[in-house]
C-alpha cells in the first residue's frame, strides 16, 4: 500500500532530525551528498540510534529486550507492508522507490543483524584493556553501521555512473572492501562510550565496552586516557586515508572525529566534568575544505 504523500515527508523529516540533527556530526558529514544518498544514510542511522538507544537509556535490561523485540516486530511488520514508527515507514518507502521493487540495503534481515548486535552487549562485558580487543567488540554494532554507510555511497556512486540495476549494485558494494569504514565505526563507538563512562551519564550497571583503565574506583584519569585517544586518533585518520572519492561522508566523518580526538587531548583528557565538542563553524570549514581537497586534489 502506498502511503500518503503527507506521511511520507513526516517520516523523512523524522529520520533527517532523528540521524542528524543540525550541528552534529553526522550533518555536516552528509553536507555535500546527493539528496538521495543522504536520504538513505539518514533512514539507516536513525534506525540505528533507536536501537542503540533502546539500550542505552533503559537501566533494566528485561526492559531493553522488550525493547528490542518491538523492533523486530515492526521489522515484520514493515516486510508486511504495514510499518507504524516513522522510521521503519522511511525504510519502507525507501525499499519500494526507484526502479525495483525491494531495495536489498534496507532487507529485514540486514536490519535484524544490527538488533542482534546490540542484544549481544546485554550480556556482561568483558574488561578489555588492548584498543584491537575495544574494536573487535564494536565491529558488529557501529563498525557494521558505518560499513552499510560505506556501502550505501558505493552503491550510489554506482547508479551516478552507469545506471545499473539496483539489486546488482547493491551486490557489488557489499563485495567492497569496507574496512576502513569499520574502523571509522569502531573508534566512533569507542570515543562515545568513554565519554558516557567518564561523564557517568548512563545509570544502567553493565556497558557494551568495559575499559579497563579505572583506578582504584576513581574513574578514568587522564594519563591514562591520553595514549588510548591517541591511538584512536591514529587508527581513524589511518582509515580515512584510505576511503574513496564515492564515500565522502565517510571520509568527512573521519575527520571530524579525529578532530575531537586531538581537542580532547589538548584539553587534557579531563572528560569527566565536561562535554568537548568541536563548534559548528569548525565542523563546517572541516566539511568544506574536505569537500573542496576531494575536488580539487593537490
Amino acid at each position: 500500500m502506498t502511503a500518503h504523500p503527507r506521511a511520507t515527508r513526516q517520516a523523512e523529516r523524522f529520520c533527517r532530525k532523528r540521524a542528524a540533527p543540525d550541528g552534529s556530526n553526522l550533518y555536516y558529514a552528509t553536507l555535500f551528498a546527493p539528496p538521495g544518498l543522504r536520504r538513505q544514510l539518514f533512514a539507516l542511522h536513525a534506525f540505528a540510534r533507536e536501537i542503540e538507544e533502546s539500550v542505552f537509556r533503559v537501566s533494566d535490561p528485561g526492559v531493553v529486550r522488550m525493547r528490542l523485540q518491538w523492533w523486530r516486530q515492526e521489522l515484520a511488520n514493515m516486510a508486511a507492508g504495514r510499518p507504524d514508527h516513522p522510521v521503519t515507514r522511511e525504510l519502507t518507502s525507501l525499499s519500494t522507490s526507484g526502479e525495483t521493487t525491494s531495495n536489498p540495503f534496507f532487507s529485514r534481515g540486514r536490519l535484524d543483524a544490527l538488533i542482534d548486535a546490540r542484544e549481544k552487549q546485554l550480556q556482561p562485558a568483558p574488561r578489555l584493556a588492548d584498543l584491537g580487543e575495544i574494536f573487535a567488540a564494536c565491529r558488529n554494532s557501529g563498525g557494521r553501521l558505518w560499513q552499510w554507510t560505506a556501502r550505501l555511497c558505493d552503491a550510489w556512486e554506482d547508479r551516478e555512473l552507469n545506471g545499473r540495476d539496483l539489486a546488482e549494485k547493491a551486490e557489488l558494494a557489499f563485495n567492497a572492501t569496507t574496512e576502513p569504514a569499520t574502523q571509522l565505526g569502531c573508534a566512533e563507538e569507542v570515543l562515545h562510550t568513554l565519554e558516557r563512562l567518564c561523564r557517568k551519564f548512563s545509570e544502567r550497571s553493565y556497558q557494551p565496552v568495559t575499559f579497563d583503565l579505572a583506578r582504584n574506583g576513581c574513574g578514568y584519569p587522564p594519563e591514562l586516557l591520553a595514549p588510548l585517544i591517541d591511538s584512536l586518533r591514529q587508527r581513524i585518520e589511518s582509515a580515512e586515508a584510505d576511503f574513496p572519492p564515492a564515500r565522502l561522508p565517510c571520509r568527512i566523518a573521519a575527520r571530524l572525529l579525529a578532530a575531537a580526538c586531538r581537542e580532547i587531548l589538548d584539553s587534557g583528557c579531563r572528560l569527566e566534568d565536561r562535554r568537548i565538542t568541536l563548534s559548528p563553524l569548525y565542523k563546517l570549514w572541516i566539511a568544506w575544505r574536505t569537500y573542496r581537497t576531494q575536488c580539487r586534489p593537490g
